[in-house]
């Protein structure tokens, strides 16, 4: 027994040890380049200042007087479960992009752990921790473990709820049947996607008329917990972010258009020894349906495309939540090799050498290091952030996230107010092409709001990627007399095609340094204006 758990324990050993390792090898890339990540490594601060500031007793107003300064937060699009975690990362050891990452780390190690778990269930230890190696290996599991995302939390806590309920009724485990709707409730406090869970607990229970899952007094008490759980964030959605909320209700489906996207973008989500392994166990379905393991990851896979075909946009990354149970099925084709031709897997070095090769095949610099990166923002952020009288800072590009990011770490006293020009020069509804709305019309409304913002600096990308009538208005006004260039910040990209271009730093010449009384920003999104009164110095 003892031999058993020591082996057990360097299994969880091993699989840690590859995480660890691809996170060492891509240390140096903030894991920012997605234009998502810097509002989620932004949100965990606010998380962390809400809590120091008992901003929690009024979050409504709190979170409207955090935003006007630093809009690039998206609490009211993501639950908190991350940002949670995040913010007491930020607490211990301080604000930086690295700490966000292993933030990310430490759900990823218990993601690739309790797979190994679950696959320890219907696998031989050995197989099971190469499967849990190509988990960690597969091209947009690799995509999450290198960025500041919500998927690697979410599927982690996936996971564990689906090891939870599958031991809880196949074994018997009326503690794991309570645990299984708790963690399928924190599965979707940490991305909403994860809403699959109910579709594979719907259809392996009745498919496998396991009514007693059902009837467990332990299943309906955690149902009861998980439903707690969920109450304060179900209360947000249907009021402050209900309008949010209906404008993905009331979307067009894509479904046919969504599954050849899928079926290109293949190559960017699983490896193709995995597909071509997975692909050979559905075809072998009569010889291996006798596997419970395999008929729940058959209906895992299933379950994930039926959730993501619906959704309005497609993404890679959608598709990550279903890489664990396309792994079981490769490993159910490797053991009906095993069983096909016994004698020749019978020799342990054959065996140990094939293992080999199958993780050998996905071990590659271009793809372990093969993370993107958005450089040099930073250097413009400590920039302003450095300058004292200062009071806030225009910025007018697509990477305003990175830029606030890195604002608001430099500024540890949060003394410097950021507007984005996508705010105050227009606005839109997330993206240019859901909606977009002039705000100003000529220079001297924007030398007003230049004035009523004590706006020193306009950061503005070289490159107009938006190319709206404001931005090129905008492009103009700055290069007048009223304005001076100071600085040029080259934007490096790393792993990126194309030309970025630089970062400008323009100083308006008619500064004058004043107090903020009052920021109106409007909220298309939300289908209303937030006007925050400023208290104090600023």
């Amino acid at each position: 027994m003892k031999n058993v758990q020591g082996n057990l324990l360097v299994a969880h050993l091993i699989v840690s040890l590859v995480a660890i390792s691809i996170f060492l090898a891509n240390i140096s890339h903030s894991g920012l380049w997605h234009p998502d990540a810097p509002s989620h490594a932004l949100n965990g601060i606010f998380y962390k200042d809400m809590i120091e500031e008992w901003g929690f007793l009024h979050p409504v107003s709190y979170a409207e007087r955090y935003y006007v300064q630093y809009p690039s937060l998206t609490i009211g699009m993501y639950p908190p479960v991350f940002y949670t975690v995040e913010a007491l990362f930020f607490k211990v050891f301080g604000v930086s992009s690295l700490i966000a990452g292993i933030s990310v780390l430490l759900f990823t190690l218990l993601g690739a752990n309790f797979f190994l778990l679950l696959c320890r269930l219907w696998f031989p230890l050995g197989l099971s921790v190469v499967g849990s190696i190509l988990y960690l290996l597969q091209p947009i599991t690799l995509f999450g473990q290198r960025n500041v995302m919500l998927e690697m939390p979410a599927l982690a806590m996936s996971i564990i709820a689906v090891y939870f309920l599958y031991i809880g009724a196949e074994r018997h485990n009326s503690w794991a049947l309570f645990l299984a709707p708790v963690f399928a409730a924190l599965a979707f406090l940490a991305k909403q996607n994860t809403v699959f869970l109910l579709l594979i607990w719907f259809v392996w229970i009745l498919a496998g008329r396991r009514w007693n899952v059902i009837k467990s007094g332990y299943f309906m008490s955690g149902v009861g917990i998980g439903l707690f759980i969920l109450a304060p964030w179900v209360a947000v959605n249907l009021t402050v972010g209900r309008f949010y909320a209906a404008a993905f209700a009331l979307q067009e489906y894509h479904m046919g258009s969504h599954c050849l996207y899928y079926l290109r973008h293949a190559a960017e989500i699983v490896s193709c020894p995995v597909v071509i392994l997975s692909t050979i166990s559905v075809v072998m379905f009569t010889k291996l349906r006798r596997h419970d393991g395999y008929m729940f990851a058959l209906i895992w896979v299933l379950c994930v495309i039926s959730s993501i075909l619906p959704m309005r946009y497609a993404e890679p990354r959608y598709a990550m939540f279903g890489i664990p149970a396309v792994i079981v099925l490769s490993m159910y084709a490797v053991c009906f090799f095993k069983e096909r031709f016994g004698s020749f897997f019978q020799r342990r070095y054959v065996s140990l050498m094939v293992m080999t090769l199958l993780i050998a095949m996905h071990v590659s610099p271009q793809k372990i290091w093969a993370s993107r990166d958005i450089l040099g923002v930073d250097r413009a952020a400590d920039f302003v952030v450095s300058d004292a009288d200062c009071v806030s800072v225009l910025y007018d590009g697509y990477f305003n996230g990175n830029f606030i990011f890195h604002v608001r770490a430099h500024d540890t006293d949060r003394r410097l107010f950021v507007f984005r020009a996508s705010k105050v020069i227009f606005s839109t509804k997330m993206l240019v092409e859901l909606g977009y709305d002039e705000l100003v019309d000529d220079a001297s409304q924007f030398r007003d709001i230049l004035d009523r913002y004590s706006i020193k600096y306009v950061v503005q990308e070289e490159k107009d990627s938006l190319n709206t009538p404001a931005n090129r208005r905008l492009r103009q006004w700055v290069q007048g007399p009223e304005f001076k260039l100071l600085m040029k910040y080259p934007i490096q990209s790393r792993g990126l095609n194309g030309a970025i271009g630089s970062l400008l730093v323009y100083e308006y010449l008619n500064y004058k340094k004043g107090a903020i009384k009052q920021i109106d920003l409007d909220m298309p999104i939300m289908g209303r204006k937030i006007s925050v009164k400023i208290e104090g110095k600023n």
